[in-house]
């Protein structure tokens, strides 16, 4: 999305995109979102957040302020701009040297600066900043040839609670896919309509127990 001098960086209401960061402090450039700005010829910026802990990825495309730019934005300073906010508003805030928010400033981030001074090796005359994964190079291109499963993911999780599993395996009948119609020339041959076998993996897998999951049409 471009961005024509906003007052702040606007971010949808309803995405909490801290929640794809990595816990892990080992990981520690992984441990919070990552603001990518990006410049096309024309002059026209884009930005999107970016949080991932190496098994998940979320993207958020965001409407940028003129200030903001490219690194990483601390959980607390988003939590708190969201709060701010209310929980129908979008999160605004602006990140630049800082994080700040209705009237607050606050660090942008602890991975970058870091709260204690890393240390300077001979011969170098500063830190040198570390990097941010190459998040597009994973990135899945769409295609005609996708297969398509829509789901409700509260039904799932409600699921895999009563077979007692933390991860399960979903498998697709061949003959579960929709099928064109006089009436529904647009459904998609690649699209999931039927029934789907749950079942328990890791370590709940040989349990017996399992179930069944239906899937949401999206036509």
């Amino acid at each position: 999305m471009g961005t024509k001098q906003n007052r702040k960086m606007i971010i949808p209401a309803n995405c909490k995109i801290e929640s794809a960061a990595c816990p892990d402090s080992v990981r520690f450039v992984l441990t919070e979102p990552y603001l990518d700005v990006q410049t096309a010829a024309d002059g026209a910026r884009t930005g999107q957040l970016v949080a991932t802990d190496g098994m998940i990825m979320a993207i958020v495309p965001v409407v940028l302020d003129e200030h903001d730019t490219s690194g990483w934005v601390g959980i607390a300073p988003l939590q708190a701009a969201r709060k701010s906010a209310g929980s129908k508003r979008p999160t605004e805030l602006v990140a630049n040297s800082a994080a700040q928010f209705a009237g607050c400033t606050m660090p942008r981030s602890s991975v970058w600066p870091p709260a204690v001074a890393p240390v300077i090796l001979p011969g170098d005359t500063a830190p040198i900043p570390p990097n941010f994964p190459n998040w597009r190079q994973v990135l899945v291109p769409s295609s005609s040839d996708d297969i398509l499963v829509t789901f409700d993911m509260a039904l799932l999780v409600r699921l895999a609670k009563a077979i007692g599993a933390e991860a399960v395996t979903l498998a697709i009948p061949r003959n579960a896919f929709e099928t064109p119609t006089v009436d529904h020339p647009d459904r998609n041959p690649n699209a999931v309509c039927g029934a789907m076998a749950v079942r328990p993996a890791g370590d709940a897998k040989g349990s017996g127990a399992h179930g069944v999951l239906m899937p949401m049409r999206t036509v």
